[in-house]
């Protein structure tokens, strides 16, 4: 009676499935030479391609179990107000490392990092979390998304944050993970509405907000700033957005994870990307061992 597989089960398992695979996409391209009649190839080529289907089927059931598998920590910025918790995330929590400490300015809400059997790196997409102390009805509230983007103020100080992570070459992509609606902050009427003149927040008697137009030029001017918006809809559909796009990600890059992909090591931005990621990693152990010392 087998005992419970290991990762390194898992891995070896993909690793043989990853070379079948492979093995049987040139069989495929080199149907097409074949000296034999036109007819035979169909029949060959249909066989191999639904042999191929079978090893994909095979290579999805072991990577699944595989990112189940895989360690991931997430760092999370000091500065989040209504944080994510690790008991809903799935995964241990750490305080981002601040600029002081390792040179590099803190970026969005959330990063994550995974390691494995001789491996390990940087998620390659950070995260920015919008949402309100409360939700209604199970639906998250959009003051804190329509707080950041309808004052000219903190909306810069967003789009100089989106500067930030495009110069962090440990991330290529970032989202912003909303948990209100679109509908809901479109809809959207603040409670407070400016300052009078004792300081103090003004209380919005006349229930007027930014224009419809001036909030879907603004989403649309964070797409192509490079930010990606998700509108999930409430607090736990964010949550599990975001495991979803941790877990994606493994399944999705199982081979450059695993290092199967040798080809990519000719390739000099992978490379020099690579270097960067592990270069602020490195500066991240230097830190912990400074601090464990």
């Amino acid at each position: 009676m087998g005992g419970t597989k290991t990762i390194q089960d898992y891995e070896i398992k993909i690793k043989e499935l990853h070379t079948k695979i492979r093995e049987q996409e040139k069989k495929i391209e080199k149907c097409s030479r074949l000296e034999i009649p036109k007819r035979d190839i169909t029949l060959l080529k249909k066989k191999l391609l639904a042999d191929l289907g079978s090893l994909h089927s095979q290579m999805y059931n072991q990577t699944s179990k595989w990112a189940d598998l895989v360690d991931v920590i997430i760092f999370q910025s000091p500065e989040e107000h209504y944080p994510w918790e690790a008991e809903k995330l799935g995964y241990p929590i750490r305080k981002m490392l601040t600029k002081k400490q390792i040179l590099i300015d803190q970026t969005a809400d959330y990063q994550a990092y995974y390691t494995g059997t001789g491996y390990a790196g940087w998620f390659p997409f950070i995260v920015e979390r919008k949402g309100g102390k409360e939700e209604r009805k199970g639906k998250g509230i959009p003051n804190d998304l329509y707080a950041t983007l309808s004052n000219e103020k903190s909306r810069d100080t967003f789009y100089k944050e989106i500067e930030r992570f495009k110069e962090d070459k440990r991330f290529s992509q970032m989202y912003l993970i909303a948990e209100c609606s679109y509908d809901d902050y479109i809809k959207y009427i603040p409670m407070y509405n400016g300052i009078d003149d004792r300081g103090h927040a003004k209380r919005n008697v006349n229930h007027v907000g930014v224009s419809v137009a001036t909030r879907e030029a603004t989403i649309a001017g964070l797409e192509m700033r490079g930010c990606h918006v998700i509108f999930a809809g409430s607090r736990d559909r964010a949550i599990k957005m975001y495991k979803d796009l941790i877990r994606q990600w493994l399944l999705k890059n199982y081979s450059t994870v695993l290092g199967l992909d040798k080809d990519l090591y000719n390739n000099e931005e992978f490379l020099k990307t690579k270097k960067a990621r592990l270069e602020a990693e490195l500066l991240y152990i230097n830190d912990a061992l400074k601090v464990s010392m």
